[in-house]
């Protein structure tokens, strides 16, 4: 009878010791796919929420299959090309989308959106591409810079 009272009294303590493995695995498990999940969801956007030097809005409108980075540069009536649509849907409101001059339409045009940071506090047509890298690098922002208004 001694050895089935010891028995009995560890059962418990058994099972409570399993719940605290499972429960611990499970927050385990839910930090790391959380973390994934969140790595995955900001690479890329996070340069919009860091130090206000990039100029990656992190805001993207999608066309023809696309998806078209939105920076915070106006662009200068004189850049404007043909209209390529209109009334595209865009957060909630629509943006109309034309040619840049110069620019391939399947890589970088034009939308006219409304304001969307302080950066860009007015509406207006602003570059939108396919390629942020190059938009976000100073050095081909500055070798079209014939294309903003006010120029960079």
């Amino acid at each position: 009878m001694a050895g089935t009272s010891s028995t009995a009294s560890t059962a418990p303590a058994r099972r409570r010791t399993w719940w605290t493995v499972a429960a611990l695995v499970a927050v385990v498990v839910a930090v790391v796919v959380g973390a994934g999940v969140a790595t995955h969801w900001f690479d890329g956007r996070i340069g919009a929420l860091g130090d206000g030097a990039s100029t990656e809005s992190g805001v993207i409108v999608r066309y023809d299959g696309r998806d078209y980075w939105v920076s915070d540069y106006h662009l200068a009536d004189s850049a404007l090309g043909a209209p390529i649509a209109q009334d595209q849907p865009f957060q909630g409101t629509t943006a109309d989308l034309r040619a840049i001059e110069g620019q391939d339409p399947a890589v970088t045009m034009a939308a006219y959106l409304p304001a969307l940071s302080q950066a860009s506090p007015e509406p207006g047509w602003r570059l939108v591409s396919t390629d942020a890298g190059y938009w976000t690098d100073q050095a081909n922002v500055a070798a079209n810079s014939s294309l903003f208004d006010p120029q960079p």
